[in-house]
């Protein structure tokens, strides 16, 4: 898997236009006067990951991850089961977010698994025992049915005798179990499962504690290693692992991760967290910077001017900075409502269509909604959207 090296000045290159910008206009840190207490920096810049796998020839961004499949935002695209995925892909990117997951305990230790050869082996007997069991049906149905006739036909028969039909599916039967048998001897891989051979190393176990603020649901992991073999040289690899829901009360996980070349040594390993393809900021995403309500709006306003420059745009959703009633639910249909929203040049929501009826967990959840501010000729402005709460679920 040919995947991105990891760079100890990513900080540089992620934020590099973004910061070059800020020097530019002279703009500076707020500073805080002795009498008055610092603004509270409740939101996080950080350097995040978008996370994409191949389907078709083409790498597109993974939308969930539930049950041991990933599902792509994509219409008609069939959700694809873990050991299927051909490669995964990533790229650095910027992120915003607020209500951190507190990620504590990370362990991983290398394990004595299955290989891979042996897991791609017993997938194959698994496939043949299937096989297998439908032939052996049939050549039995075939067999019973000889007897049958046979029966009815005993009286022709001299005592001994057996008739053609029954010797041809007899010999069928036995023919077929001797070859099947002979194609499903395993005894290499059976004594590499039995312990019988010595293995190397060639799994992670890994476990940690998360907690959120927020209730979540459907949260999954991506973990981004790099390891290092004797055969394969220094791989970068990316897999997930679905969780479900994360809490205020701390919740202990632990799986294991097979499939690693035999004898491999774990370099890094870095945890991100998703709900919806949607990253969500924890504490230990990379290069954190704390903001207030206000350097967020700079930052927001800033990126967005030098992306757009002399555009006329509305105002854009930020979805990583979830409200928190859309991070606890499972349910996109209660949020389906589609609705044109006011927002201030703040990226703030100011009201909605009159005429629109909401519910008021959608009224609540909009006032929460962050957005990216409309630009007029590239300048922010106050402005309007059209937004459905339900676009954050990806499906």
């Amino acid at each position: 898997m040919n995947l991105p090296t990891r760079s100890p000045s990513i900080i540089r290159t992620v934020f590099g236009g973004v910061a070059f910008g800020l020097v530019s206009v002279g703009w500076t840190a707020p500073k805080v006067v002795d009498s008055q207490s610092a603004p509270a920096r409740d939101y996080r810049l950080f350097v995040g990951i978008d996370v994409k796998i191949m389907v078709g020839g083409d790498f597109k961004m993974v939308a969930a991850y539930e049950n041991s499949f990933a599902h792509v935002a994509e219409a008609g695209v069939p959700k694809i089961y873990k050991h299927d995925l051909e490669s995964i892909d990533y790229d650095h990117t910027p992120r915003l977010g607020r209500n951190p997951i507190s990620i504590t305990n990370l362990k991983a230790s290398r394990e004595r698994g299955m290989d891979r050869e042996t897991l791609k082996w017993m997938n194959r007997q698994n496939q043949l025992r299937m096989y297998n069991d439908v032939q052996v049906d049939q050549l039995e149905a075939q067999l019973n049915a000889a007897h049958q006739t046979a029966s009815a036909q005993s009286e022709t028969l001299a005592p001994g005798e057996v008739k053609p039909e029954v010797r041809v599916a007899e010999q069928a039967l036995q023919g077929y179990e001797l070859r099947s048998g002979q194609i499903a001897d395993g005894t290499f891989y059976a004594d590499r499962i039995s312990g019988k051979a010595k293995v190397e190393p060639n799994a992670l176990k890994i476990s940690a504690t998360l907690a959120s603020p927020v209730k979540i649901t459907d949260a999954y992991l991506a973990f981004v290693t790099r390891t290092s073999s004797p055969d394969e040289g220094y791989t970068d690899n990316v897999f997930f692992h679905h969780i479900g829901e994360i809490e205020s009360e701390p919740r202990e996980i632990e799986f294991y991760q097979e499939g690693f070349p035999e004898g491999f040594h774990l370099k890094t390993i870095d945890i991100h967290v998703f709900k919806n393809g949607r990253e969500i900021v924890s504490n230990v995403s990379p290069k954190q910077l704390p903001l207030s309500r206000a350097e967020l709006h700079e930052y927001v306003a800033l990126e967005r001017v030098s992306m757009h420059r002399g555009k006329t745009i509305p105002a854009e959703p930020i979805w990583t900075l979830t409200p928190p009633a859309l991070l606890a639910s499972s349910d996109p249909h209660d949020f389906d409502f589609p609705v044109v929203v006011e927002v201030d040049e703040m990226g703030r929501v100011t009201g909605w269509d009159s005429k629109s009826i909401l519910p008021p967990t959608v009224q609540a959840a909009l006032k929460d909604l962050v957005f990216k501010p409309a630009l007029n000729a590239g300048e922010p402005v106050a402005g309007q959207a059209e937004v459905s709460l339900r676009d954050f679920f990806q499906k």
